[in-house]
């Protein structure tokens, strides 16, 4: 969940599969190629034509040219404003891209002859709408993207006939309006981020097999209602909207997997995610969150990962009781003034644990008793002063981060039992160059520990 474009990547390329060709495709003579090029490689052969502003010199180097289907046909950075009818006479490809073209225009017969078309790129274009007289006639069409476009709305007839569609990628648009019913029910993943969506309007509602929906980056408001039926969904992604209740919204989800709702105004979560029984991955980063209580995960219990961070918690209670399986848990950029014991006991499988940009003082010197499998421990920008046994347990522990604390001495003992520690980061603390921490040191360096902001130190002679 980190980016649109990753987002969007992954929805093409999962589409892809690129199969090798059983039948060989031939490139044809170079003195035939015209004005594009051809590569014949094994796994996807293709043909590009870039940088090229006369659609009639494209259409010259295509047409007549191939004796079997282009398996991977890309237009790109090529400043033509129409696709014309019969563009694509006397040639054909499996899939098609166009891309940053400054295509305005897709006549209703510009796909004519490619009726069999699977895979069709129509992205960073121009187009203020979905051009559906021409997609209509694509009925095997299974992957569709038109982001990067000024696409402004979607209708119940923006993709008519588009029965086989299975993956839909509109990223990057300016869509202020959805109508109910455009989406047909055999979508199977949907990419809605970046645009200017103030709401679902019932779009994916019962849409049975839909695994995946993107709608970050958007002026979502509220989801009542909005995702009932959704029985198949694993992957939802509403990062960066305005939602602040999520009270009842994700009863039917009971497949779901990976949840990310950062950067959104919750402030409480309540029982909401009890019927997420099946959730793996879950980001409420960057959201309005206080306090967070036992009954908000206590049925995530095959969680694995979760991101807490960017929120104003000042504890963290029983409220992680019941994630004995979580590996990953981000708390940074809180309120938090101290970890206890009894708040992370449970979470016997966590290997790695971010309490940076915090207010802790101190760590316990249980701390890693029940929690001895992290290997991973980022404590900067805090206020420790000293860190004596607090370690001992970590007996997995790899990388330590203490930067930005206000630590001025450490002991060799300190750090004695982490045998496994490959990576501390010392930088930006008040050192104190004693001979304590002078050994300290030496005994890192002996050990090969990469030491980052490594204080300049030496024993006196």
């Amino acid at each position: 969940m980190k980016t649109v474009l990753m987002q969007t990547l992954l929805v093409i390329l999962s589409a892809l599969g690129c199969p090798a060709y059983r039948l060989r495709f031939q490139c044809p003579p170079s003195d035939q190629l015209g004005s594009c090029s051809c590569a014949d490689s094994p796994a996807v052969p293709q043909v590009l034509c870039e940088g090229i502003n006369d659609p009639e010199v494209i259409h010259r180097s295509l047409a007549n040219r191939y004796a079997s289907p282009i398996p991977q046909l890309k237009i790109s950075q090529c400043a033509f404003p129409a696709l014309t009818a019969g563009f694509f006479a006397n040639v054909t490809m499996d899939r098609l891209y166009i891309n940053g073209s400054s295509l305005k225009l897709v006549s209703g017969d510009a796909f004519v002859g490619l009726e069999g078309l699977r895979f069709l790129i129509l992205a960073e274009n121009s187009l203020d709408e979905v051009p559906s007289e021409a997609l209509k006639k694509l009925t095997f069409l299974q992957t569709l993207s038109l982001s990067g476009n000024h696409i402004g709305k979607l209708n119940s007839s923006s993709f008519p006939g588009l029965k086989n569609l299975k993956f839909l990628v509109l990223s990057d648009n300016e869509i202020e309006f959805i109508e109910a019913g455009v989406f047909n029910p055999n979508l199977e993943r949907v990419t809605l981020s970046r645009n200017k969506i103030p709401s679902l309007n019932g779009s994916v509602r019962h849409l049975a097999s839909l695994e995946w929906l993107f709608a970050s980056t958007n002026a979502i408001e509220s989801l009542e209602g909005e995702l009932e039926g959704l029985s198949s969904l694993k992957l939802l992604n509403l990062d960066g909207n305005k939602l602040t209740n999520i009270a009842g919204v994700f009863k039917d989800l009971r497949s779901l997997q990976t949840l990310s709702l950062g950067n959104n105004w919750i402030e409480d979560v309540g029982d909401a995610l009890a019927p997420l029984t099946h959730l793996w991955h879950l980001n409420l980063s960057r959201n309005h969150l206080s306090k967070i209580e036992e009954r908000n995960f206590a049925s995530l219990t095959q969680l694995q990962t979760l991101d807490l961070s960017g929120n104003f918690l000042t504890e963290i209670g029983q409220a992680l009781n019941h994630l004995k399986h979580l590996v990953r848990l981000n708390l940074s950029r809180n309120s938090l003034s101290s970890v206890r014991l009894d708040e992370i006991k449970w979470l016997k499988d966590l290997k790695e644990l971010d309490l940076s940009r915090n207010q802790i003082t101190s760590v316990d010197s249980a701390f890693g008793h029940y929690v001895s499998r992290i290997s991973t421990l980022k404590l900067s920008d805090n206020l420790l002063k000293r860190i004596h046994s607090g370690m001992h347990f970590l007996h997995d522990l790899t990388e330590l981060d203490l930067s930005y604390n206000n630590l001025a001495s450490l002991d060799k003992r300190d750090l004695a039992k982490n045998k496994r520690l490959r990576r501390i980061n010392m930088q930006g603390n008040p050192w104190r160059c004693d001979n304590s921490l002078v050994r300290t040191l030496q005994d890192l360096d002996t050990r090969m520990v990469e030491v980052s902001g490594r204080p300049q130190c030496y024993l006196a002679p």
